[in-house]
């Protein structure tokens, strides 16, 4: 873009400003320079020593004798020449140290043994950033890096903060309920429940709005307003389910230090799988079967079946006959499978509810089956095999970068560059994001 000094220059010299782009034409013609290359064809016209690397490099690669020519740049500065030699290598068919963490080392040794699934607990959104890509699990899951946060005026929500709210009125509306007998809903209670919805959801705004500062709060007030619409209608096909299943935990923490907000039947210790594998989290809500015995009580033909749910309040993209999701939505199997080690009842199904317009309020269904609990300790398997082989390199799925807060780590080429790596290293990578 063209500075304004540049353009009251020419409107000095002409009598008129230039048009932009017939600017920046004649600007390159006359000096050789480019948006895409900023430096003169001749690198004695270069004004600072960038330029005259870039016009050196460019003479260079157009003559296509470069090789050996650009030595003095490994000269210059010693963290120039590790850049340098770390892209090439990135580029390499194999991988190397440069992309990544791709091999156990002395110096990694050691971490990666404290961070393997019978080592340490995980949750099942934090495994679920493996399928998506393993250097971002490895960043975000065991290095625990985050993105800063960056203070900007909130003028409307966004995505997590929203769900947060959402999940937070979903729980406190429903213990209450719990709390007046008014649980499983009927006909006869849903003013009531109606009221207590209102209710709540203006008493966890205000203390929302007090924390986040809204910049207008107009706008403030119409997502407010926006999300009592989605609850209003996710409360009417809550009572439509419970002729079938009576709630009876919500916001069960596990492996999580205690918090008011969760269920008071909430554990700290983790959930240990038959495998050796850790887990921790929160189910959103825990059903029983109506007409079945108490949690924990056995029923006259066995333990009480039990159904796990996890709202959603994004878009629903995932496909049909989901199991694990290719990897990527563990959340099912892997909370039917916590719930029962912790209530010591089998879980009959497992399910994500996109419980807003924007999911659409649908339901996506996992019987958990002997093949659902197969995939999922497989998958559990093999994120645990590649922690101990050191293996988890810049491998994205298909738009993965495109919402990954580490892109800045990795640079914008990665699903570009992976193509290029070993295939047969990635064999069961590519199996996993084919799964159901």
């Amino acid at each position: 873009m063209p500075s304004f000094y540049a353009l009251e220059v020419a409107r000095a010299l002409t009598g008129r400003v230039p048009e932009p782009q017939r600017m920046e034409r004649e600007a390159a013609a006359a000096a050789g320079a480019r948006l895409a290359w900023p430096a003169p064809d001749d690198p004695a016209r270069a004004i600072d020593e960038v330029e005259h690397d870039l016009a050196t490099l460019r003479g260079l690669l157009a003559s296509g004798e470069a090789r050996g020519r650009a030595r003095y740049l490994l000269e210059l500065n010693d963290a120039l020449a590790r850049s340098l030699r770390t892209r090439w290598a990135r580029w390499r068919g194999r991988f190397t140290p440069a992309d990544g963490l791709v091999r156990v080392s002395a110096g990694t040794q050691e971490m990666l043994a404290a961070a393997r699934l019978g080592a340490r607990a995980y949750s099942a959104s934090a495994l679920q950033k493996f399928a998506a890509c393993p250097y971002q699990f490895f960043l975000s899951a065991i290095c625990r890096l985050e993105p800063r946060p960056e203070v900007a005026p909130v003028v409307e929500l966004d995505p997590a903060t929203r769900g947060h709210l959402f999940h937070r009125v979903q729980a406190d509306v429903m213990r209450m309920l719990a709390e007046q007998k008014r649980l499983p809903l009927t006909a006869s209670t849903m003013d009531a429940a109606r009221k207590a919805l209102d209710a709540t959801l203006d008493r966890v705004a205000e203390q929302y709005r007090e924390e986040l500062a809204p910049a207008i709060q107009r706008v403030w007030q119409d997502e407010v307003e926006s999300m009592r619409a989605d609850l209003r209608m996710w409360l009417e096909q809550t009572a439509a389910t419970h002729a079938e299943w009576e709630p009876i935990a919500f916001e069960l923490a596990f492996g999580l230090r205690r918090d008011p907000a969760n269920d008071p039947s909430s554990v700290e210790s983790e959930v240990t799988l038959a495998e050796g594998w850790r887990l921790r989290g929160i189910v959103d809500l825990i059903e029983r079967r109506r007409g079945e015995a108490p949690r924990g009580a056995a029923a006259p033909g066995g333990a009480p079946d039990l159904r796990v749910t996890d709202y959603k309040t994004g878009r629903d993209y995932t496909k049909r006959n989901l199991v694990v999701g290719g990897g990527e939505m563990l959340q099912p199997v892997l909370y039917g499978l916590a719930v029962e080690q912790l209530l010591g009842a089998r879980v009959v199904e497992s399910r994500l509810y996109y419980c807003t317009r924007t999911g659409g309020f649908g339901e996506r269904v996992v019987a958990l089956s002997g093949e659902a609990r197969g995939r999922g300790t497989e998958v559990l398997g093999l994120i645990d095999r590649a922690i101990a082989a050191g293996f988890l390199p810049p491998a994205p799925r298909t738009r993965a970068c495109g919402i990954c807060d580490f892109r800045d780590v990795c640079g914008p080429n990665e699903e570009i560059r992976v193509k290029l790596k070993e295939q047969a290293r990635m064999d069961e990578l590519r199996a996993l994001r084919d799964w159901p």
